[in-house]
């Protein structure tokens, strides 16, 4: 019985703390006695499953009333904590009771008074009152802990608060909390609190924190340790970088939805910051984005917004400009998945190609080829470079498949190069063991991909029904592809002042040949880039490039629109390596059909000569027909040899 009266002595002396009422702790003694005369009766130690027993025996509980049956319940969960963790946990306290009498001090009584003049504007009466209530709590509850003013409200008061309401439903919790939550917004727009104090008291609220500490304490400190000072940032001046980040989002039109997406992974990653008192580094922003904790959290749509912020501060880091137009992408895939073993020579090497002034595509492709090509290694137990043997790389080359033989060849002497960079600085002992993947694959011809009579058919229908923005769109890139022939990277780069409507022709520089063209515009497609231009082109846009996005920031298309279009006109056509070049082909060979020269078609396509129209032949099947080869000429003779 000493455990047990010791363990009981704890629960009175931290409700007396508490100041619990007397007559709570004199029924809350009266229940203990109880318990331990059954104890004593049974010639038993007190348990967790004998206390609840207890209550379910009618004849050993000494009150019936339904708030007793309560009081029963809350004195044997406080002892259960006792015996369990050695004191009662903030679960099964109630901090009303040492807060009840406390008075509101003047400052906070000030703010409250703003707070509340404030929401009249949308609250009604009843609403006010519960409101004030709930935040009256709150206040009462900070003073408690030694906040006597707003400035010095810290996370841990906000996780004890949290704490505190958890004896209620949660729906009843979810509300005391958002009037709390919205009195925390309303100071720190008024500086009195820490900009994230509002943010972690919603995420309590929601229940969402793992993005808020994904590591452990020792991990922190590593993080923090790692950030240069000079080029990492405090949490403030985080702030001010995104500040001018969702500037430039509203200058360029981008719509509500996607500036509050942007804001709230500006505040989840600001919160991470401040919480964990660590510094914004570009590595320190991939850890945490990557960690399993943060995934696990936000959404993945939240979570690509957060990537595409982390790569939107980095530009900013290195330039005051912030390009918003182009598309963020990691460079090297996968690479942070490989053992150290990979890593480290990948980098070395990738840094090797940088100073050779490649380009950074360039230097990408190596780098996938490569991490492809140690992820066969490790599928295959190797450990190391040096374990490379001949075999292995035949069997690679084997195992390794390609679209075609030209990129089958691209690949081969990337890992080539690499490989002899590894036998340079002597991780590879095999000496020349790189020209194994040498061998090329034999060139093809391809059968040339046109669209037939009914996807053309189908094309002209969807364009005559065009009538919304998209589709106009559609339909003028789709009749600059069939009717001009112009390559897709070319049509997604037409200026404004590249097409001559009273000479009725476009003209511009090729990318693929940097040649320059001028080609004459056909009335079908002057008529749909006409139509584009005065009913589907945003006109909020300052771009000079023909066509261009529907949505902020309203820059130029990619080649990928080009696709698109094509797609949208014949959703059920399904060829396996023809995409928008299709309306290109398709264009030379209804050229040839029709009996125009080939030099003339050669022009049009912006090519220096015919050769290249030779394969366009085999279609021409009315022409085809008028040169057959004498079968005699070529050995083969009828049956009977006459």
């Amino acid at each position: 019985m000493d455990t047990y009266d010791k363990n009981v002595s704890i629960v009175i002396t931290c409700m007396k703390n508490r100041q619990y009422p007397n007559e709570a702790i004199l029924k809350y003694m009266k229940t203990y006695d109880s318990i331990k005369l059954y104890l004593r009766q049974q010639n038993m130690e007190y348990s967790s499953g004998l206390g609840e027993s207890w209550i379910e025996n009618e004849n050993c509980a000494p009150f019936n009333s339904h708030r007793d049956y309560k009081i029963q319940y809350s004195s044997i969960a406080k002892l259960n904590d006792v015996y369990e963790f050695g004191h009662v946990t903030i679960k099964h306290l109630t901090i009303g009771k040492q807060t009840r009498n406390i008075l509101i001090s003047g400052i906070y009584n000030e703010y409250l008074e703003q707070f509340e003049e404030k929401c009249k504007a949308s609250y009604e009466g009843e609403q006010l009152c519960v409101t004030h209530r709930r935040c009256t709590y709150f206040i009462r509850f900070l003073q408690s802990r030694g906040c006597i003013e707003p400035q010095k409200i810290d996370y841990s008061d906000l996780l004890f608060y949290h704490q505190s309401l958890s004896y209620l439903k949660n729906v009843s919790r979810q509300l005391e909390e958002t009037s709390v939550k919205q009195f925390l917004y309303f100071l720190s727009g008024l500086g009195a609190v820490k900009y994230g104090a509002p943010l972690y008291m919603e995420a309590l609220q929601l229940g969402v924190t793992g993005f808020i500490t994904p590591f452990t304490n020792i991990e922190r400190t590593r993080l923090n340790d790692g950030c240069d000072e000079i080029s990492s940032l405090f949490p403030n001046e985080y702030l001010t970088v995104c500040n001018k980040i969702k500037i430039k989002h509203q200058e360029l039109g981008y719509c509500r939805d996607v500036i509050q997406s942007l804001s709230k992974a500006i505040d989840r990653l600001f919160l991470f910051l401040d919480f964990n008192d660590l510094r914004y580094a570009p590595q320190i922003g991939i850890a945490w984005l990557n960690s399993k904790n943060t995934k696990q959290s936000i959404s993945m749509l939240a979570w690509k917004t957060s990537r595409r912020l982390l790569f939107m501060i980095n530009d900013a880091l290195k330039s005051e400009d912030i390009e918003l137009r182009r598309k963020y992408t990691y460079r090297i895939s996968g690479i942070d998945r490989l053992p150290v073993w990979c890593t480290d020579p990948i980098k070395r090497f990738a840094e090797l190609l940088t100073k050779e002034k490649l380009e950074d595509n360039t230097v990408d492709n190596y780098i996938y080829s490569i991490v492809r090509f140690c992820n066969y290694l490790i599928q295959n137990g190797i450990s190391s470079f040096s374990e490379i043997i001949g075999r292995t790389l035949l069997d690679f080359n084997l195992h390794d498949r390609h679209m075609s033989s030209e990129g089958k060849n691209h690949c081969n002497n990337r890992i080539c190069r690499f490989l002899k960079y590894l036998e340079q600085n002597e991780m590879i002992t095999a000496q020349g063991i790189y020209q194994i993947l040498n061998a090329s694959g034999a060139s093809a011809e391809k059968n040339v991909i046109v669209l037939n009579s009914d996807e053309v058919h189908e094309a002209k229908e969807y364009i005559l029904k065009a009538n919304n923005s998209f589709t106009i769109r559609d339909s003028a890139i789709l009749l600059l592809g069939t009717d001009m022939g112009i390559r897709g990277c070319d049509i997604v780069n037409i200026r404004l002042q590249d097409i001559d409507w009273n000479k009725r022709n476009i003209r511009f520089f090729q990318d693929k040949t940097e040649v320059e063209v001028c080609l004459p515009m056909p009335v079908s497609v002057g008529n749909a880039i006409f139509k584009y231009l005065k009913e589907a082109r945003p006109r909020r846009s300052s771009s000079d490039h023909l066509f261009i996005n529907h949505k902020a920031p309203y820059g130029p298309l990619t080649r990928h629109a080009c696709w698109k279009a094509l797609k949208s006109a014949l959703p059920e056509r399904s060829v396996y390596g023809s995409g928008f070049h299709v309306t290109r082909k398709t264009f030379s060979t209804n050229s040839l059909r029709n009996g125009i020269k080939p030099d003339m078609i050669a022009n049009a396509l912006g090519h220096t000569d015919s050769k290249s129209l030779q394969v366009y032949l085999s279609l021409d099947d009315d022409r085809m027909v008028l040169c057959p080869l004498s079968l005699s000429n070529l050995g083969i003779l009828p049956e009977g040899g006459q």
